[in-house]
């Protein structure tokens, strides 16, 4: 207060300390409104970058399921159009002899796990690609659907697995001998799309009644979700209506905030300082110039 009457006691005695004042006021009220103007469109800034980079994140994990599942596609329809598969089916002999052989060498593709299996066209299991496994989706929708329809057909089985069923076709007759089945484990694909996520995010991944985090265990908190991204999946994948709805974490851009807030608080106070190490200044000089 001692500084301040005095300062005050100046002013009212001295032109260039009045005008130091109101210079140093305008340089503030201007200083502080371009500061203000900047943080705003400082923070716009950090959400649009962020919102930038988590559309960049689910548009590259929807990409990579999407190749996952058009190549899982591809090789079944492929196994299932193999001439091989249903002359051996036609033949009983050649059941056992050719195709357990066959079936056991078989791999699924790409981050899948699971089971490939041959039916024969009444569902009931003829070999696999591995021993002492059990076939218990005889009574599968998809399976009664893909033998009397003729159209590979995909529907979500028990234990967070998917069931893909692609029909055998005897060419000569036209009728269909079986079908190929794969039996789907999609966690390590899910995995394997979650590393490709960044902090902050978390993806839901949305088959029908079901929904998936990615990666494992993030949560999708309180935050309202971003628009979501339908996956364009093969025709026989489209029944289950599969798509990413990306949920971002406020943290994320809080933490950036308060760090643009911290750089502001420190040049305000280095203004701050500098005003009052001006107006000392001022007070000096008039000082000086009176005690002359």
């Amino acid at each position: 207060m001692n500084f301040l009457s005095r300062l005050r006691e100046r002013a009212q005695a001295s032109l260039a300390v009045r005008l130091a004042l109101l210079m140093g006021a305008l340089a503030s009220a201007a200083a502080i409104f371009l500061a203000a103007l900047s943080f705003l469109v400082s923070q716009r800034l950090i959400a649009e970058n962020a919102r930038i980079a988590f559309d960049f994140q689910t548009e590259v994990v929807a990409r990579q399921i999407e190749s996952e599942v058009r190549a899982l596609d591809r090789m079944l329809k492929a196994m299932a159009a193999n001439a091989f598969i249903s002359n051996g089916l036609v033949d009983s002999l050649g059941r056992d002899q050719y195709l357990i052989p066959y079936l056991r060498d078989q791999t699924v593709p790409g981050a899948w796990d699971g089971e490939l299996w041959l039916v024969d066209f009444e569902g009931k299991p003829i070999a696999a690609n591995a021993p002492d496994l059990h076939f218990d989706h005889q009574d599968s929708g998809a399976l009664g659907a893909a033998l009397a329809g003729g159209h590979a057909q995909v529907e979500l089985a028990h234990q967070e697995q998917l069931l893909y069923v692609a029909p055998v076709v005897f060419p000569p007759t036209g009728s269909i001998e079986g079908a190929v089945v794969a039996v789907l484990k999609y966690g390590s694909l899910l995995s394997d799309a979650g590393v490709l996520m960044g902090q902050g995010g978390c993806l839901m991944l949305r088959m029908g009644e079901r929904e998936i985090p990615i990666p494992a265990g993030c949560r999708s908190g309180t935050d309202s979700p971003m628009p979501s991204r339908r996956l364009d999946l093969p025709e026989s994948f489209r029944p289950l209506h599969a798509e990413l709805q990306l949920y971002t974490d406020s943290a994320t851009v809080s933490v950036a905030t308060r760090y643009l807030i911290a750089g502001y608080l420190l040049v305000g106070g280095a203004s701050c300082y500098w005003f009052y190490w001006s107006a000392s200044g001022c007070r000096d000089a008039s000082s000086s110039r009176w005690q002359a």
